[in-house]
């Protein structure tokens, strides 16, 4: 996979999308780390203008990131980084009792690498002001996030980075359920099918294990595990989302396997013997199969067809009238597949080759049919 590095990070900056969604990288990296969370709030997009802390964070436990107990965040993606930090600092030390403050940690996030920021710290340390005071730079951001694979991936789009072979899950279920004019609803995929989907979310509460998964394709599959994490209550699924990615090449899955930062690898290659490797080491994998494949492994779970009934509850929910719905019902034959291309979902499908922002995979083909 690609590194992502601090200069990286320092081009980003200067984006709006970077003032919008650095909060939402912020909330991946803890939601994707080794903590229990009990409370968090991030503000991202169009909340980002709210006012109060930018961010209110309480676990029960610190990590290598993050302080224990409750801390309240403050970010800064502008150049004048080392003045906003002074500002919210001043603000907030002013603004709460000391007692209050005493039981919580001040945490300051930027993209920028700030090289000098632990004299700043020694020096408010002695102030005795917070709990704690943590600077969390482009420098401590690279190394978070080269240790959460997940993270990396969802991070590179906004990079304009390759993702390496790999695609978050909730990028490919949005890619997936969505064109210019029509968006698929949950229930599509998941109608008549609440067993199996209790079953997969039982699968990712327990402890690191494997699960074959087979519907009518293996896009269906992988489409179904998506929409039983979409459906789930949002404390979780966003947690189960920050930890969840694609794999599409046995290379990059052998070095995400033995990552120690627990995660959800969903196997897009078709070769079911690496699995155990990444259970051993602390992970969930999820290999979808169809028809189409073969698994040297037995079948964990298999998707039942979706009924007449869930087309016709999925399309009308889409806003398609009874006509056009009728019409769709009959010449897709109850098949996902066919119907997303009758609905024209695959027009502008990019080959894994070509997300990855590399042609190499692709000159063989090209040269063979010359």
């Amino acid at each position: 996979m690609k590194h992502i590095t601090s200069t990286n990070l320092a081009n980003w900056a200067p984006k709006r999308d970077c003032q919008e969604n650095f909060p939402l990288l912020i909330r991946r990296l803890i939601r994707s780390s080794p903590v229990q969370i009990v409370k968090m709030l991030f503000p991202a997009g169009d909340n980002v203008i709210l006012p109060g802390f930018d961010g209110t964070l309480q676990v029960n436990e610190c990590s290598l990131y993050i302080p224990a107990g409750e801390s309240k965040w403050e970010i800064g993606t502008g150049r004048d980084y080392k003045d906003k930090f002074n500002q919210d600092y001043t603000k907030r030390t002013g603004n709460l009792s000391s007692d209050v403050r005493s039981e919580l940690s001040f945490v300051f996030a930027t993209p920028y690498v700030w090289a000098d920021k632990e004299q700043l710290l020694n020096k408010k340390r002695e102030e005795h002001a917070w709990k704690d005071i943590v600077i969390i730079d482009g420098q401590v951001l690279e190394e978070w996030i080269d240790s959460l694979p997940p993270v990396s991936s969802w991070l590179a789009k906004f990079l304009n980075l390759p993702q390496g072979y790999t695609l978050p899950l909730d990028q490919f279920w949005k890619e997936w359920t969505t064109n210019q004019t029509y968006t698929l609803p949950v229930s599509l995929i998941t109608y008549g099918r609440d067993v199996e989907a209790n079953k997969i979310f039982d699968f990712l509460v327990a402890p690191p294990g494997s699960l074959l998964l087979k519907a009518n394709t293996a896009i269906e599959a992988l489409a179904f595990v998506a929409a039983t994490i979409e459906r789930m209550e949002h404390e979780i699924k966003e947690t189960l989302f920050a930890k969840a990615v694609i794999v599409e090449n046995e290379q990059i899955f052998r070095e995400l396997a033995v990552s120690k930062s627990s995660m959800i690898l969903v196997v897009g290659f078709d070769n079911d013997t690496l699995l155990d490797l990444a259970v051993k080491n602390g992970h969930h994998v999820i290999f979808p199969i169809g028809n189409e494949l073969t698994a040297a492994s037995s079948v964990d779970l298999e998707l039942p067809r979706i009924h007449r009934t869930g087309f016709e509850k999925g399309l009308e929910e889409m806003g398609l009238d009874w006509k056009e719905a009728e019409r769709l019902i009959k010449d897709s034959g109850l098949s996902l597949t066919v119907l997303r291309r009758l609905l024209k979902f695959d027009k502008n499908k990019q080959p894994a080759w070509a997300r990855d922002g590399s042609q190499t995979d692709i000159i063989p083909a090209l040269l063979a049919g010359r």
